[in-house]
């Protein structure tokens, strides 16, 4: 059974990868006939947004400033903020902080200045991101406060729900559960209020990862798998890797080395269709560890969704 399940989440993984690229075809014939006015750059943003989503950085990059220069041309604020904001994220998920957290509070100044709270809230989240990515966690909790506060205000459910799981990273970040834990919880009774199914998947998994931390081994194991079942039925391979790594990770360190090579083989096994070398190399990694239980403080690593997207802007 658990074969099918995974046959059946990569038939869906790779339908949704289709299904992203029908999108991105289609966007690139609209914009062999659009004008040069906001509609183009808004369909240049969006192909942005999917381009980084698949791993195009450079493409997306070279997009998103085209963009740019022809809403700057325009004076096509809205469109200006959302390219500053893909560049930005681009910044991001190269790992080069400082130029992410410039264009970030470029985007974040025009949001404010157009009255674009649900902008402003989202951007506030990228900037919280870039400085909990620094260690400035204080920061950060700040920052993803200031958004929560605003999406409360504007009754945007899912991006207080976004706000509080983003606290509640930070606070695991510092090693501090119990106020992650309070804080995710607290996500998670909004997703569930609001249906947002792939939102619980992502709680679940960060609440299973808090009592892992905190050697509540049975929970961290009941949230793991609640959280795996939803990625798999989803086709979201990526996270089902990392839920089968995790789950090994917390079978070693309960002693049932057994069962954490059953897990870190079915995350290796999904890692190389999906061509994530990392996860790959991260399963080998733990496997080693397994096989040498005499090794009793050794602490395999963790697979983490540390680059949190964020809501499309």
């Amino acid at each position: 059974m658990k074969r099918l399940f995974i046959y059946l989440s990569l038939f869906a993984f790779h339908f949704s990868l289709y299904a992203q690229q029908h999108d991105i075809d289609s966007l690139r014939h609209l914009l062999k006939t659009a004008g040069q006015d906001s509609n183009r750059v808004s369909a240049m943003n969006y192909l942005t947004y999917l381009l980084e989503n698949t791993g195009a950085y450079d493409k997306a990059d070279s997009l998103a400033h085209e963009a740019l220069q022809i809403a700057q041309k325009i004076n096509y604020k809205k469109g200006i903020a959302i390219a500053y904001t893909n560049i930005a994220s681009n910044f991001d998920d190269k790992g080069d902080y400082p130029n992410a957290l410039d264009y970030y509070v470029k985007a974040l100044n025009i949001k404010k200045d157009i009255g674009d709270k649900h902008g402003t809230a989202n951007s506030l989240n990228g900037i919280g991101l870039i400085y909990e990515k620094k260690g400035e966690y204080t920061q950060a909790i700040e920052d993803y406060n200031e958004a929560y506060e605003i999406c409360q205000e504007i009754g945007d459910q899912e991006g207080s729900a976004n706000a509080l799981d983003n606290i509640g990273n930070t606070y695991a970040d510092q090693s501090l559960y119990s106020k992650a834990l309070e804080n995710n919880f607290k996500s998670l009774k909004i997703r569930e209020l609001i249906k947002d199914t792939d939102a619980i998947g992502k709680s679940y998994e960060s609440i299973g990862t808090c009592y892992n931390y905190l050697g509540d081994y049975p929970k961290a194991l009941d949230y793991y798998r609640k959280s795996l079942a939803i990625k798999e039925r989803a086709g979201d391979m990526p996270t089902v890797a990392e839920l089968y790594t995790n789950i090994g990770q917390v079978y070693h360190a309960q002693g049932n080395n057994q069962k954490a090579l059953d897990e870190y083989v079915e995350a290796i096994g999904i890692n190389k269709k999906i061509g994530n070398a990392l996860g790959t190399a991260v399963c080998y990694n733990n496997m080693g560890e397994s096989y040498m239980p005499q090794h009793k403080n050794s602490h395999p690593f963790q697979a983490t969704s540390k680059n949190r997207r964020l809501l499309y802007p």
